[in-house]
């Protein structure tokens, strides 16, 4: 498999792609002078397939409510990353319609705006676009294991192909 590594930098913002088989590591690092002087947020990300609309991604957590033991996948409130970023200097994406073609990531640092609540204002933008790794071998495919076993994801994407009846016979 031949890896697709796309990156970019912006005002301090350096964004890197990594295209795995199905899914894409983002990886976000800011220059150290730019988070000296600012209160980072997060990031929020949007994602944009070739032949689709753009669309921020959403995250688990928010400002405005509270992640307990009680709380369940079922039950949590899903938030655009607009309004909470991610906290996290990486990311694995797994794109719900597959990774077939070109998607295009953008991503901004967001700094929180005051002291009054949770209100955020805009820092350094960057966007990439991620192609498809090559197949190189038909019977062996590389993903980026730890973090998507470890991720929410991995296993919502296991409870409903567990739920979905089975087409073999």
């Amino acid at each position: 498999m031949a890896v697709n590594i796309t990156s970019a930098q912006n005002q301090g913002l350096n964004l890197v792609a990594y295209a795995g088989d199905q899914k894409i590591l983002l990886a976000m690092s800011i220059d150290e002078k730019i988070v000296r002087q600012n209160n980072l947020a997060g990031f929020a990300i949007w994602r944009k397939p070739q032949d689709d609309a753009e669309e921020a991604l959403s995250n688990r957590i928010g400002f405005n409510y509270g992640v307990d033991s009680d709380t369940t996948s079922q039950t949590r409130t899903w938030t655009p990353s607009t309004q909470a970023p991610f906290q996290k200097f990486r990311w694995v994406d797994v794109p719900p319609k597959g990774f077939d073609s070109p998607i295009t990531y953008r991503v901004k640092a967001l700094y929180f705006a005051g002291a009054n609540g949770w209100q955020t204002k805009d820092g350094p933008e960057a966007s990439v676009t991620a192609k498809p790794a090559e197949q190189t071998h038909k019977r062996f495919q590389i993903h980026f294991t730890r973090g998507y076993i470890a991720s929410q994801a991995y296993r919502d994407q296991s409870v409903s192909v567990s739920e979905t009846p089975s087409s073999s016979p």
